[in-house]
């Protein structure tokens, strides 16, 4: 007879101890997994530019740029040769959507006489928040002076203020905006520790969200393509002031293909209203540009020409006429347009804004990746510009268009006229994404998917000086240990069409150059270093050996003779 076998206590007790080590076990793999670390090691810094803005953030003396690489911010030098030098690089908290610049302005120092004379940095990005920089010597970075918080949270919807900035020329009103919907003016003060936020106001109001016109009540919805100041003259003592800020929108739904809005905002009130709106169902619009030292101008970059509105004479009264523009379809490249003399019955001007200039027709050119055939060229439309710095009487700005081409616009203001000259095509290329025209003769251009080009600009032409390193995109890469020598190589498939190329990335140790002096030292037969005192943990001075002499340079923000 079978009896079944009972469990023996020792069976039991060795099947405890069996559970207890599965669970002491887990429990030990897990704390491994919590006690991991890891480490990520940047072989190369982000070289893909956004934005590049020029300003002089060091001092007045001082023509720098800024590149804007999504993540951080590079504040760079080129020099006459067209080298670009790194002053500074560092990373900021969230992804840039917008640079701009701030410029300083004599009134500053009556403000504040301690306050140093250079420009500042605005910065929106996904934070959530308008970030006003300056940039300190002694530290060699930009240093936040003020955060405006423009978003509750991290990241921005469609309708919430965080996309695009706007400066007007005399450094007192900051616009932001969203994609679509909405943005916010602000009026600025300086102060001892920098900025501060004076008044501002939100367009439409949150109220009722809508702005009053002169025509009964309107609103922003649709999509805000760009916008910017169109500055009056010089505002006279105990004058109320009163910006205007230019829109440019494609509203949701409708048949017109643009809408101009100029909204003016009552600094002492505290209102915004509309003094001017004009749709058109024509060519799709993409940019609106102040002429800076106009007082009235801006030109409206559209699919196919290019627009110079005159928006000096903008009372109330003329919205009560229909707004129509005159064009003038330019065929040769110098030509006198004349301010339309159209007067109402009261002696006044009864347009708004007189289209002045329309440029049609801009050289076109076919893709030489296009394998589909010869097809109908699109209308070119204007992807980058940059004004001529320091110029006042007659204006210049380069452009960039679609096709690749690079032409030079000259204005020259007369008592009932505007001349402009249109140049003939100085450089063909890709299109750029940045312009930044410097100083000294040099022009500065960025592209999406290819190095940057330092060009000299002399003669009415552009020549290449030097490249600005640009790696992405990426489509690609290996890592090569060449023949067992310890030399590892990443090899990388950089770029795109035409402009791709093989890039090889090795690991290493980067110089920086801090300070550099001008080529007057000749026959140096050595150098040292020496300090101020024993104790000191730095460096204070270089000594220069020469033939027949010896030079003493004292190190600080810039080396100082001292012999």
């Amino acid at each position: 007879m079978a009896f079944p076998e009972k469990e023996s206590p020792s069976s039991s007790s060795s099947s405890r101890p069996n559970a207890s080590n599965t669970e002491s076990n887990s429990r030990s793999v897990s704390k491994k997994d919590s006690d991991a670390f890891y480490l990520a090691k940047t072989v190369l810094k982000g070289t893909a530019i956004l934005q590049a803005v020029r300003g002089h953030f060091r001092s007045l003396s001082y023509c720098d740029v800024v590149f804007g690489k999504e993540t951080s911010i590079e504040l760079v030098n080129i020099d006459g040769d067209g080298i670009t030098h790194t002053i500074s690089e560092q990373p900021i908290f969230g992804t840039i959507k917008d640079l701009a610049v701030l410029p300083w302005a004599e009134r500053f120092q009556d403000q504040n006489p301690k306050a140093i004379e250079k420009d500042m940095l605005l910065v929106i990005s996904d934070s959530g928040k308008l970030s006003f920089l300056a940039f300190s010597n002694e530290m060699r970075r930009f240093f936040p002076l003020t955060h405006v918080e423009l978003s509750a949270e991290r990241g921005n919807f469609r309708n919430e203020v965080g996309r695009m900035l706007a400066v007007d020329s005399t450094g007192s009103f900051v616009a932001v905006s969203a994609y679509e919907d909405q943005l916010a003016i602000f009026s600025l003060a300086r102060s001892q520790t920098g900025v501060t936020i004076d008044k501002k106001i939100l367009c439409p109001p949150i109220k009722d969200g809508r702005l009053k016109a002169e025509s009964g009540f309107t609103n922003i919805s649709g999509t805000i393509w760009s916008m910017c100041f169109i500055s009056e003259d010089c505002y006279p003592p105990n004058h109320a002031q009163k910006p205007v800020l230019a829109v440019l929108l494609n509203r949701r739904g409708s048949f017109y293909r643009n809408e101009l809005l100029l909204l003016q905002w009552n600094v002492e009130e505290q209102t915004i209203h509309v003094v001017y709106q004009y749709a058109e169902a024509g060519p799709l619009a993409y940019h609106i540009v102040e002429v800076p030292h106009s007082h009235g101008f801006a030109f409206l970059f559209r699919d196919g020409d290019i627009v110079l509105m005159d928006f000096r004479d903008v009372p109330s009264h003329v919205y009560r006429t229909t707004v129509s523009f005159s064009s003038l379809e330019e065929s040769k490249s110098n030509n006198a347009v004349r301010i339309p003399d159209i007067m109402d019955e009261e002696g006044m001007y009864s347009f708004a804004a007189s289209a002045l200039l329309e440029l049609r027709g801009l050289n076109t050119i076919e893709d030489p990746m296009r394998i589909d055939g010869p097809v109908q060229s699109d209308p070119n439309y204007v992807c980058s510009w940059s004004w001529e710095p320091g110029v006042k009487t007659c204006p210049r700005i380069i452009l960039s268009v679609d096709s690749g081409n690079v032409y030079v616009i000259e204005l020259g203001f007369e008592l009932d006229a505007v001349r402009v000259n249109l140049s003939d095509c100085i450089y063909k290329g890709l299109p750029s994404n940045a312009l930044v025209w410097l100083e000294n003769g040099l022009l500065a251009a960025i592209y999406d998917m290819a190095d940057g080009v330092v060009f000299g600009f002399q003669g009415g032409s552009l020549h290449q000086k030097s490249l600005i390193q640009n790696i992405a995109p990426i489509l690609d890469m290996c890592i090569v240990d060449s023949h067992d020598e310890k030399d590892e190589k990443i090899f990388a498939c950089s770029g795109l069409a035409s402009e791709g190329s093989l890039r090889a990335i090795r690991s290493g140790i980067s110089v920086e150059t801090l300070l550099k002096t001008g080529p007057i030292y000749h026959g140096v037969s050595g150098t040292w270093t020496a300090k101020m005192k024993l104790s000191d943990p730095y460096h204070s001075f270089v000594v220069i050996s020469f033939v027949e002499q010896t030079r003493v340079l004292s190190v600080g923000v810039s080396f100082c003779d001292v012999t």
